[in-house]
Order: structure tokens, then sequence, then C-alpha cells
């Protein structure tokens, strides 16, 4: 195709039938359509415009002989802003104060500042672009987020009248709440606050008393009962959950469950929203026991990873960490100094002083091997605790259970127990003067908690079976009924007085590992098993 040039000044009359076939034909010998040039005339000029759809850019125009169009010619205007403070301001008028779409478009890859500023309203940037406009003018008409609305020459900053730029704010104040929703959904662990001891103060209050809790706080003698129904059941850990405690009664709200997927986890149960109120990764392998101190403020866990940590569940933040030479499988605060509190390893217990840091106070050993520490309780006054091992051989039934004084670091029994079964788990009576053991002969025997420390062998609570697991027990806060887990998944429920089984509960856990009756609330227990699950039964 050949360009369109300009004639002579003197070709007005050269204008002809040859013309029009010269700029009609292609070379191939096409027709042009007849709409496809324009011609101008104006007086002693012809001028040729180009094609419609250049799609080469074959045209060639002389810049000097375009009339100018009319965009060209009209003068841009100003238009002046009442802001919030009452000053007007002029600004140029442009496209930027054309009324604005009333639809948000929504799509997958949408980037919420990018479409509120392009599709659903805009904000002036007045300290970037007009000098005129106070910061203090801006930080209000930022934070008020207002709209704009035009209306001839004026823009009023103050006016959201309109019912579009309402229906806009309010398709994207829902957006980004929805927005916020899906991401707190896609988080790992979306009902949990994590923290592991480097993170800010938790914003979620735990020592509140609960509603639940409060109405029972006045009321003496309480009367339990056998549970009769499961209340509900959740997947609490990846692992096996090794232990279930209760807080002291003014917080008996939270319950505490340790794993062997690592993580310690504070449950409110009764938070339909949010049950689980802390996870705390302290430990980097698994945890086997778990403690509350007096007040319900700190936590003592014992894990495989040779350690034995105190926690602030408030802070997260772990106070103490004491290394031991072998695996930590037990734990407990002394009943009397909550600074004071008694762990149990291979062959040896250790008595450790927060306020002392990571020595420890007292060192427990025996002249013979006593085994890996299952269990460990203290006495009413704290003066003495016992041990029990899992040293099971042709000489060993002696140091099965162990009376150890605590301040002077000395045996004062190993007669104990003469069974040549290992316990698992130890329980001081709630209102007598003696404890009761977990035996691996399928059996909770009762002893005396003072000298000669004789058990009892009238009474024996058995029909249950542990199956090589550790399987623990509970007594209901009046001492009335035990409730021991199983190696099925049941609920054994005895009679302390006379040891008769009273009742079997069937759980949906493979197996039942251990059981924590509520410090307060009659008739109320959890219980926790192999498969990862907690069972709230009432």
């Amino acid at each position: 195709m050949e360009a369109l040039k300009n004639y002579d000044d003197d070709s007005d009359d050269s204008y002809s039938d040859d013309y029009k076939d010269n700029f009609q034909t292609k070379n191939c010998g096409e027709r042009i359509k007849d709409d496809g040039l324009s011609i101008i005339k104006d007086s002693s000029r012809v001028y040729v415009q180009k094609l419609k759809h250049d799609f080469f850019n074959l045209q060639e125009s002389d810049s000097d002989h375009e009339p100018e169009t009319k965009s060209k010619i009209r003068k841009k205007e100003n238009i002046e802003i009442i802001v919030s403070s009452g000053d007007t301001i002029t600004v140029p008028e442009g496209c930027f104060w054309e009324p604005l779409p009333t639809e948000v478009k929504q799509s997958n890859d949408f980037d919420i500042n990018q479409s509120i500023e392009k599709e659903c309203y805009r904000e002036l940037d007045f300290s970037h672009t007009y000098d005129q406009m106070s910061a203090s003018d801006y930080r209000k008409s930022y934070k008020n987020k207002k709209l704009i609305k035009t209306d001839s020459n004026k823009i009023n900053w103050n006016n959201s009248e309109n019912s579009n730029t309402s229906s806009r704010r309010n398709n994207i104040k829902n957006f980004n709440e929805a927005n916020e929703v899906d991401q707190k959904l896609n988080n790992d662990d979306k009902n949990c606050n994590i923290y592991s001891g480097k993170s800010d103060k938790p914003s979620i209050k735990l020592f509140d008393i609960h509603g639940k809790i409060k109405p029972w706080l006045q009321r003496q003698n309480l009367i339990c009962k056998i549970p009769r129904e499961c209340e509900k059941s959740w997947k609490a850990h990846t692992g096996s959950v090794s232990t279930l405690k209760w807080n002291v009664t003014k917080f008996s709200h939270l319950l505490l469950s340790v794993s062997m997927d690592t993580t310690v986890k504070i449950w409110n149960v009764w938070n339909r929203l949010e049950p689980c109120v802390r996870l705390l990764n302290i430990h980097s392998k698994g945890i086997q026991d778990g403690d509350w101190n007096n007040s319900g403020t700190h936590i003592l866990t014992c894990s495989y990873d040779k350690s034995a940590v105190v926690t602030d569940i408030e802070t997260g933040v772990s106070t103490v960490k004491c290394k031991h030479r072998n695996f930590v499988t037990c734990g407990k605060f002394h009943p009397v100094n909550e600074n004071i509190f008694l762990t149990g390893s291979l062959d040896e217990l250790t008595a450790w002083d927060t306020r002392q840091g990571d020595e420890p106070i007292h060192r427990y050993s025996y002249k013979d091997k006593i085994g890996q520490i299952q269990d460990v309780i203290f006495s009413i006054d704290g003066s003495e605790f016992f041990s029990t091992g899992d040293l099971v051989s042709r000489d060993s039934a002696d140091r099965n259970i162990m009376a150890w004084d605590f301040d002077y670091a000395v045996v004062k029994s190993n007669q104990i127990y003469q069974e040549r079964y290992s316990c698992t788990c130890l329980k001081m009576h709630p209102t007598e003067f003696n404890f009761l053991a977990q035996s691996h002969g399928n059996y909770i025997a009762s002893f005396s908690a003072s000298r000669p420390y004789k058990m009892c062998k009238s009474i024996r609570y058995e029909g249950h079976k542990l199956g090589g697991y550790k399987v623990g027990f509970d007594m209901s806060p009046d001492g009335r009924y035990i409730v021991s887990g199983d190696s099925e998944g049941k609920l054994y429920c005895y009679n302390y007085k006379s040891g008769h089984l009273i009742q079997t509960l069937h759980t949906q856990l493979d197996v039942n590992l251990n059981v924590a009756f509520h410090p307060l609330l009659p008739s109320t227990l959890a219980c926790c098993g192999w498969n990862g699950f907690i069972e709230l039964w009432h």
C-alpha cells in the first residue's frame, strides 16, 4: 500500500475521479471501502486523513497540516475540594474524579489492597501530591476512609450519603472479614495459641474464674457420683496422650495434656470456639508426665529428651530447665512449697528449686538398682514421698515401692510391696491417710501412708486389664469412688470402701491410658487414649 501524501496548495481542482481511483485500490487490485478515507476541504487546501484502521502504521501525516481536535483545544478546569477541617483545595480536573463502578469484582487471585484502590473506592493521598493539605488533615481523612463524590466543580469529602458508595464499602468490609476467616482456617493449629517461650504475652485471659466453676466454689461436702455419658470427645494430639491433669480448684476449667508428639496443650474444655488455649513446644522428644503447681500458673513437664521444664503458661516462657543424665519419666511439685519439685529418672530421684536455677538441691539413690522411676507422690505435709520403679527380677520385689524422707534423702522403707509386679501409678487418698498403687497384676492395691506402710490385703480393686501399658487411675474428690483405665478402652468404676465393681463405661478410645476426676464438679472426669483422643464424661 502506498502512503498518503499531502498535495500542493494549488491542487484543489486536481481532486477528481483519478485521485479516488488511485487511493481506493490496493496494489493487488482489491477495492477499499469508500468510507475508508475521509476528505476534508478547507478553502484552498485538501487534506486526506489516515485510514480508520492502520494496523501497520503505513500512513504518513504532517502534524503541521493536521487539524487540531477538540481534546487538544480544550483546557483543563480546576476543581475545589472541601476537606473535613473546612479548608478548600484547588486541584486539576481529571479522570480521577469520574464516577466509580458500583460492583466489586472478585477473582481467585484477588489482591485486596489493589482492588480496593482500583475498583471499589479511592483514598486521597494529599501528602505526596498536594502541598496545601496538612499532615493532620491527611491522617483524619485516611482514618475516616470517606469516599469521594463529584458534584459539578466541588467535591465534598464528608459526603457519604450515596447509596452506591455505602454498598461498595459494605462489600469490601464483608470481603475482608471473609478473607480473615479463611486465613484462620488454613492455619495448621487453627484453634490454638502457639507459644514456644519467645513470643509476646498472650491476649487470651486464662485465669478468670469460669462461669461453670464459680457456682461450685462456695459449696461444701460435695457428693460425687459415677458419670453416665460422654459429654464431648475430640482429637487432641497426633500421638498418644500420656497424662491428664486438671488445674487447681479455682482455675479448674483448665486441663493439661502432654503427649508423645512432643507437644503440651492447655484446654478450656467448655469453650466451644477455641478449646485449646495454649500449645507449647518446649521439648524435642516425647513427654511422659506433667503437673500443675499450687497456684495453678506454672506447669512441670518431664520428657524423654532428658530434661524437666517449668513453664509459665500465661507468658509461654520456660523459667527453669533441668538437665538429667537419663530419661525423665515423672515429676511432682511439692505440696507446701511450690518452688520445689521432684523428678524421677533411671535409678535416681532429684529435687530442684526454681530459685536456684538448674542445680539440684537433693539427689536420692539406693545402694542397688531400682530401675526407671514410673511415678512419685508426696505425703500431705511433704515431709516424705513414695516412688515406684519398673525393675522386675527375682530379687527386686523389695524395691517396687519405696518410702523416702524428703529432707534427709534416706530410704524409710523398701518392703512395702512384696509381689513381683511393677506398679505404674501412685495416688494419695483425698480424705484418708493412705495411698493406692496400680499394679501390672491387673488390680489396684491400697497401702497405709504411715509406718510400717502395710498393704491392705482384704480389699483389692480388680477387673480391668493393663496389657503391658502404663495405665493410670484416679479417685473422686470425696474419696468414694475409684475409676481406672483399661487396655481395651473402658472405664472401670469401683467403690472405695467395699472394692466392688460398680459400673463399666465404654469409650471410643483404643487404650484408655489415664483418668482425671474434676476437683470440684461432681461426676465429671476426663480420660485420654493411645489414639490421641480426649473424652469428657459427666
